[in-house]
Formats: structure tokens, C-alpha cells, sequence
């Protein structure tokens, strides 16, 4: 399981990879908080239960990273965890959880705010050792 940053002209990327899918998109979740804030520096106090439903992977992979930064913005919250509990690739169906605090300006720098998450160059491949997906946000 892990994450890094990949470059791209005008945006950020992410490579990300997991044995599972349902690491894969742990992963990412973690990778695109990372690129927004020191997760490290977060309180996991306050849980929110996520449910995403697509039409496909690609779709159901914007959507939970879709979600959860819709969830960082409305909600003026950052996020240690994101982690998703229920994976179900038929329905293209997810069942994920948060765990964070509210933005406190002392202790929470914000990197960069994420515009969108993208289907630029997006990409979700099975490996020998899991899977592996590339990801670009528009910030």
C-alpha cells in the first residue's frame, strides 16, 4: 500500500497503489488529504460515515475522493483517516468513514485546496502485487 506524488503541467497527480481495492482507495484518500494538509497533525475526534454509488470503478474512485473533499470544504473540516470499510465492485457501491477535527488555523496549515478531482489520465489497473491507479486533481 502506499502513495506519491507524480508530476503533471498544471495540476497534481497521484500514483497510488494497493493490494486490495479497497486499499487502493484508502490510499488515494490518504495521498490527496497529504497533498492538502500534514494528516499527521490531526486529531481523529469527529467520525463521518461516507456512502458513494457510481457507474463504474473509474467513477466510484472520483466520487469517494469527490466526497471527501466536498466534506473538508463544507464542513471546514481535515481528516487523519479515510478509510473505506465496504468495497462492493458490482454495485460500484462504497461504505468509507473520516476521521478528523475541525480546521484550527494553529496547528493546521492548508497546502493547497483541491478544485476537483478528475477523469484526466485517470486509470485503475489490476498488477501482479494488487492494483495501481493514477489520479489528477485540478487545484
Amino acid at each position: 500500500m502506499g502513495y506519491e506524488p507524480i508530476e503533471h503541467t498544471a495540476d497534481l497527480g497521484l500514483r497510488v497503489w494497493g493490494s486490495t481495492l479497497a486499499e487502493l482507495f484508502t490510499e488515494a484518500a490518504a495521498g490527496m488529504c497529504e497533498l492538502m494538509w500534514d494528516r499527521a497533525r490531526v486529531r481523529p475526534e469527529r467520525r463521518r460515515r461516507l456512502e458513494v454509488e457510481a457507474d463504474d470503478l473509474e467513477g466510484l474512485l472520483v466520487g469517494w475522493l469527490s466526497e471527501i473533499n466536498f466534506q473538508h470544504v463544507t464542513n471546514e473540516e481535515v481528516y487523519a483517516r479515510a478509510v473505506v470499510q465496504q468495497l462492493d465492485v458490482e454495485r460500484c457501491r462504497l461504505v468509507g468513514e473520516l476521521a478528523g477535527e475541525p480546521i484550527d488555523p494553529s496547528r493546521h496549515r492548508i497546502h493547497t485546496e483541491i478544485k476537483a478531482v478528475t477523469y484526466h489520465d485517470l486509470a485503475i489497473e489490476r498488477t501482479d502485487d494488487g492494483y495501481e491507479a493514477r489520479i489528477v486533481f485540478d487545484v
